[in-house]
């Protein structure tokens, strides 16, 4: 009996030992909590930290630069998401991000390109698509613009400025732009 409660209780000790989080993680914990609640200098220093503790982090580097982008840090975040995408070309929200600062930066060309490719690594990401949408309008291929937005409203049709997007592209669909 002795030698059974003695091994429960190395047991339990060994898990609560191993439930602590490795110092990468704390900081990546605390960085989002950070970045969700608005604190946008502090989530840049915390993400900071977790790259000074695992610099080939792709996802840390994506949202740094996610980070930055919300602080209309468009340059900067530029940088932190062509390190994610070099540390790994299949992160789809890398390519989205990407393709919001780029065309945030009036280069809807090149966004489309980021924004395709992120709905091919991930073709639930409706963002992407959404974005994808309004790059497309952007560059005047409305008609390809629309049937993206409609994609986005068969899986979920209450997304942000969706149904706005999608009566705008009817009308210039109806006008024959």
């Amino acid at each position: 009996m002795r030698r059974s409660v003695a091994l429960f209780l190395v047991l339990i000790l060994s898990a609560c030992s191993t439930a602590k989080q490795d110092p990468f993680e704390e900081s990546m914990a605390t960085a989002r909590e950070l970045r969700d609640a608005g604190e946008y200098p502090k989530a840049v220093a915390e993400y900071r930290e977790a790259l000074r503790i695992k610099p080939s982090s792709a996802e840390a580097h994506n949202n740094l630069g996610s980070t930055l982008f919300n602080m209309e840090q468009t340059d900067a975040a530029i940088l932190e998401f062509q390190r994610a995408l070099l540390l790994n070309d299949k992160l789809a929200a890398a390519h989205n991000n990407m393709g919001s600062a780029l065309l945030s930066k009036g280069e809807a060309a090149e966004a489309v390109g980021y924004f395709r490719r992120a709905v091919i690594l991930k073709p639930e990401m409706l963002i992407a698509r959404f974005n994808l949408c309004l790059g497309l309008e952007t560059l005047g291929q409305y008609a390809a613009a629309l049937l993206e937005c409609e994609l986005v409203s068969v899986a979920d049709p209450h997304v942000a400025g969706l149904e706005e997007a999608i009566n705008r592209l009817q009308s210039r669909s109806a006008e024959g732009q």
